[in-house]
């Protein structure tokens, strides 16, 4: 099943195999959604993956995952488990369909005087972490290419 994964020589992911199914399990992600194929792209650097450690909020989306249940589970089993994962659908330009399912929450305005409008009201969409840090290293490394490319942000 994963030889057709990345493999990283400073990180060992062969422990991360059973956890990463369990884990994936347990969040609603199916491998059988990620695409098996070869991958075009450059694997995500460990630091890269690792530099996601930490980031955003504690609150749950829909898939039932925190930061903080990541965060302060066996930093390098995670770290093999989300390199695994995430390069995978890097590679085949996959993003998991469950990471882009939101629970949405609407908040009146305070001081509003009429709540029968919808400007009286704003919302707030809560999505998966897992997607959220997925999005973040790859807007890291497209911002990185705009640069080295030169390319003007602001035309």
């Amino acid at each position: 099943m994963y030889e057709n994964w990345v493999k990283y020589p400073d990180i060992d992911v062969a422990p991360a195999h059973a956890t990463c199914i369990s884990f994936l399990s347990a969040s609603s992600i199916s491998l059988a959604e990620i695409p098996s194929g070869p991958g075009v792209l450059d694997p995500f650097l460990n630091v890269q993956v690792k530099c996601t450690f930490k980031k955003g909020s504690n609150t749950p989306g829909p898939d039932g995952i925190s930061a903080r249940m990541i965060d302060e589970a066996d930093r390098k089993l995670m770290h093999g488990c989300l390199s695994l994962l995430w390069n995978r659908a890097w590679s085949l330009y996959y993003f998991v369909t469950v990471w882009k399912l939101e629970n949405r929450i609407v908040f009146p305005k305070q001081g509003k005087e009429n709540y029968n409008e919808c400007n009286s009201y704003r919302t707030v969409s809560i999505t998966s972490c897992l997607g959220k840090r997925f999005e973040h290293i790859i807007s890291r490394r497209l911002f990185a290419v705009l640069d080295q490319l030169r390319f003007d942000l602001h035309q």
